[in-house]
This record gives C-alpha cells, sequence and structure tokens, in this order.
C-alpha cells in the first residue's frame, strides 16, 4: 500500500500554478503521526520562514546549514563542516574559510560546494523580503575551490556564525535556483533540492511527508523513522491516532491518556528589563529597591503561566546566582517596606497623594511588556500594583517584542520591561548590549563602561569560545548592576505516545520540539 497526496506544483516564472502533481509515498516499516497547531503557509526558504512553523516543522530537516546551535546554545560546526572555520580579522575585514566535508552531498548526490555558498547569498540579497542581517556585509564569496567557501566581510561581525546556518539561515543548492536569483514567488508549493537526514516527498496545506534519505552522507544522524507524517491539527481534531504532538492537543491542563508529557526548554526567556534611560532607573539604588518589592517566585509562576518555573542560566544569562541556578526560587523576597524605606533615605517620601517624589520630582514609571507574549500581561499586572504599593505612580505601555529591540533613543524608554529574549546563542549578546556607541544604541540603556569594553573586545574576537567567555563576563556584570531579572524559561508541551515513541536524552538544538528528529525512535508500524 502507498500513501499519495497531491501537491501544488510551481511554475518556471516563480509563481504558483493551479496544476498539481501526484507523489507517491512508500509504505514505511516505521512511521511517525505529528500533529502541529502552526502550519507554514509555503516552502520558500528565504520568504516563508518568517513565522517560525516552517523552519521548526520542515526545514531542519532538509536543508543542511554551515554553523548550527547545540543543545547548550553554542555555535559549533555542523556536520557539512570538516571542523571550525577559520576566521581572520585582518584591520577593519573579516574572513571565515569553510572547509566542506567531501561527503556532503545534496540528495540528487551532487556534492555541495562552495558555489552553493556564493549562490546562497547572491539569493538572499537579490530577495527582497529575506532577512539580509550580517549577508549586507558580505563583500565576495571566493568560490574558486569548490571544497572551500571563503567568504569576506566588510567588518568584523560577531554574530557571522548566523550566516549560511546558525539558528535561522541555510544552503541553498546553486544549480536548483537558475539564473533568476530573485526567490520571491518561488518555491512556495515544492522544495526541489534537500541535503538532510529526511527529503521532503510531499507537502500540501494540511499534510507533510518527511521520509528518511537513505543515502545520506552523515552516520551519526541517519534517521530511526522511515518516514514522519506531520499534519496540520484543528482545535476539534483531538488526538486523532497521533503518536507525537506538539502542544495541548485537548487545549486542557491535564494529559491525555495514553499520552506522556515532556516539556522540552527552549532558549527564549521571560524577563524584567530595568531602562536606565528612564531618569528613576538610572541609580543603582533605585534598581536595587525595587528589586526587593517584587516576589519573583510568584512573578516567574506568572510568567510560567501556573506551571512549575523552568529557572536555568542557559550558560550566560545575567542573573547568575540565587535565582538562576536551577533551584527553586528562594521564599520571603517581598520586602515593599524595605524597598520604599532604601528609597526614603535617597530622598524620595510620600505626599498628600501617597506618590513618592523628591522636591518637585514625582517617582514616575511605566511598565511597558509585549501583550502578545504569553504570561507577560499577568506579570505587568502583577509589577504595577507592587510598584504602586510602595508610592510609585504608574502608567502601562504596551508594545511588540520585535520593536523593543529597536527602541534606541533616550524618549523611547521602556521603564520596567516585561519581555522575552531568545539567549540561546551567545554573539547575540551585542544586540542585548550594544554598548559600543553609547546609551543611545543600547536596547537598555545599560552601558557601564566595563561592558564598552567589553563589548568592544567582542567585536575583535574570532574565536567562538572567547566569544562566548567575553559573553558570559558581561552577563556577571549585567547580574552586579541589575539590569534585568530572568524569570522563567520558555518551553515546548509536547505530548508522546506512551509505549510507542522513544525521546533521545537531554535538551535539543535550537529548533523547536522536533529538532531531533534524527534520533527519535518509534516502534514498527
Amino acid at each position: 500500500m502507498c500513501i499519495t497526496l497531491l501537491v501544488g506544483a510551481c511554475t518556471d516564472d516563480g509563481g504558483g500554478s493551479d496544476e498539481t502533481t501526484t507523489s507517491t509515498i512508500p509504505p514505511a516499516r516505521t512511521l511517525l503521526r505529528v500533529g502541529v497547531d502552526a502550519w507554514p503557509d509555503c516552502l520558500n526558504p528565504l520568504t516563508c520562514a518568517v513565522d517560525g512553523s516552517l523552519p521548526e516543522q520542515i526545514l531542519q530537516h532538509v536543508l543542511p546549514v554551515a554553523m548550527e546551535v547545540d543543545g547548550s546554545g553554542q555555535y559549533v560546526p555542523s556536520p557539512l563542516l570538516a571542523g571550525n572555520p577559520q576566521v581572520e580579522v585582518d584591520g577593519e575585514t573579516l574572513t571565515v574559510t569553510y572547509r566542506i566535508n567531501s561527503a556532503a552531498r545534496w540528495s540528487d548526490g551532487r556534492p555541495i560546494t562552495s558555489s552553493d555558498f556564493r549562490a546562497t547569498w547572491l539569493a538572499v540579497m537579490a530577495t527582497p523580503e529575506a532577512d539580509q542581517s550580517g549577508y549586507r556585509e558580505v563583500v565576495s564569496v571566493d568560490d574558486s575551490d569548490p571544497g572551500v567557501a571563503v567568504v569576506e566581510l566588510a567588518r568584523p561581525l560577531a554574530d557571522w556564525p548566523e550566516l549560511f546556518g546558525g539558528s535561522s539561515g541555510w544552503v541553498l543548492q546553486g544549480d536548483a535556483l537558475g539564473e533568476r536569483l530573485d526567490l520571491t514567488g518561488r518555491f512556495r508549493d515544492e522544495l526541489p533540492f534537500s541535503a538532510g537526514p529526511f527529503r521532503l516527498a510531499a507537502w500540501d496545506r494540511d499534510v507533510a511527508v518527511l521520509a528518511a534519505d537513505d543515502t545520506y552522507w552523515d552516520v551519526e544522524r541517519i534517521p530511526e523513522i522511515d518516514q514522519v507524517r506531520i499534519e496540520r491539527r484543528d482545535a476539534d481534531d483531538g488526538l486523532r491516532g497521533f503518536d507525537f504532538i506538539v502542544g495541548d492537543p485537548t487545549r486542557r491542563d491535564d494529559t491525555p491518556d495514553g499520552f506522556d508529557l515532556v516539556r522540552v526548554p527552549t532558549t527564549e526567556v521571560i524577563g524584567i528589563w530595568f531602562d536606565r534611560r528612564t531618569t528613576v532607573l538610572e541609580p543603582k539604588t533605585h534598581r536595587d529597591a525595587l528589586a526587593v518589592a517584587f516576589d519573583r517566585g510568584e512573578l516567574a509562576a506568572l510568567a510560567a503561566g501556573g506551571d512549575e518555573p523552568l529557572l536555568t542560566c542557559l550558560g550566560w544569562i545575567p542573573g547568575v546566582g540565587p535565582w538562576c541556578d536551577d533551584s527553586d526560587l528562594p521564599e520571603g523576597v517581598f520586602e515593599p517596606d524595605l524597598a520604599r524605606f532604601a528609597l526614603a533615605i535617597d530622598g524620595w517620601v510620600a505626599g498628600d497623594d501617597g506618590i513618592l517624589a523628591r522636591g518637585a520630582e514625582r517617582f514616575a514609571l511605566t511598565v511597558t511588556h509585549d501583550p502578545a507574549l504569553p504570561g507577560a500581561d499577568d506579570v505587568a499586572a502583577e509589577l504595577v500594583d507592587r510598584l504602586a504599593d510602595i508610592g510609585i505612580e504608574v502608567s502601562v505601555g504596551d508594545i511588540e517584542a520585535d520593536t523593543w529591540t529597536g527602541l534606541r533613543s533616550p524618549d523611547e524608554s521602556a521603564g520596567v520591561g516585561v519581555f522575552s529574549f531568545d539567549v540561546g546563542v551567545s554573539p547575540q549578546v551585542l544586540d542585548l548590549y550594544g554598548c559600543l556607541g553609547g546609551v543611545e544604541s543600547s536596547v537598555i540603556g545599560w552601558c557601564p563602561r566595563s561592558v564598552t569594553t567589553l563589548a568592544a573586545a567582542m567585536v575583535d574576537a574570532s574565536d567562538p569560545a572567547e566569544l562566548l567567555a567575553l559573553a558570559q563576563e558581561i552577563g556577571d556584570v549585567a547580574a552586579g548592576d541589575l539590569a534585568w531579572i530572568p524569570l522563567v524559561q520558555r518551553h515546548h508541551d509536547v505530548f508522546v505516545r506512551s509505549g510507542r515513541v522513544s525521546l533521545p536524552p537531554g535538551r535539543p538544538v535550537v529548533g523547536g520540539a522536533l529538532a531531533r528528529l534524527y534520533d527519535l525512535e518509534v516502534e514498527d508500524s
């Protein structure tokens, strides 16, 4: 018996057509059925991956990357490379030399070469909707040696491992792109190339079939499962015979019968930021006073939606110490009287209306949060109440998470912010603590001289271990300066059919609950 799916074909001019092609999938010895809530709109690796569902469900299993992010959040060479890239800084330029694994092959048998790196760069820059971050700094890609890609950048770039891979990029097959490198409108309904443990055997608006590639060249990642059937799951679908479900299958808090709940930590953390561009938050004594007015255990529970908090340091998260050591949050942290006393020492006394003031200056703050972030509303509401309890004049501001990181000018202070941040990739510390240009370039207005020096050193650093060490040092300074308070690590809730699916131990690499799909084991179907 075979499975047949209808997949929309893609025309040569890049537009989708009304024609369909029949893809016949051979019967599987081991079949994994996965139910997911989010579904990609199309398959274009440059223009359709912005919502996250396409990379997490499909692309990470079928497309190669140069550097990848491992389970500890560090950049490491993927099997595509023959060891660590060579990184050289010469004056104002940065050169990265990738030596390609001679065994690396596309699914059609052609070797992956430096020309594929060059074509990927050109396609990214030619496609207006593509994420061109980092690629704009690339001056040239030398592909004269098929086994060596030499990438020259106009300036040192701490995030160079994000090029051609990292947590969101890919290497594309140059021969499959043709002469037209603008990929707008192309590959919407089909992906004609792959070089991962799986190939995309079929896809439509409701079902994707991943078939194990028997010719895959990395012997360490040959899939245990012959075939993975990923299906869009509607709210009233129930379990539908799934073996693995990403999300809450019953829209309830309890685990459905026959399934085990597995909580997969991500590299995203919800935290509280103190924006030092807000005048009353610049003195550390003020930030210290506010910090003791919050019950961090309660805030972490609110951020986790009532679940047990998953708070870890994840390598370099600022806040190393009693609130970042995988242990339970301490009790008795909520001390509003102590907060008022500390502020009184600094001259802040309550007026007739109960609001703290120092001369003509009132202690006023805005609590800013991302309303689309689960848990942020509850945390923000609790912060507003606690700040009001100690006599602070509080207002509330809403802002999207992808906008707050762009708050660069002193006129756009976030006040006390409740946001999430993906801390899985260490060089992103430069985006969080962009202190080289002073306060105006800092996301949270936190730029003591010591951090400016460390951030400058990170720009000049090329070794990934050195970058990580510098990021850790910046995190330690941040913890002492009380720049932010990490509350809870986000996680994926997945439901695994008991006795049918075996998951590998440890946290998966960045890429969602299915990141280590090649390691999953399933009983014969």
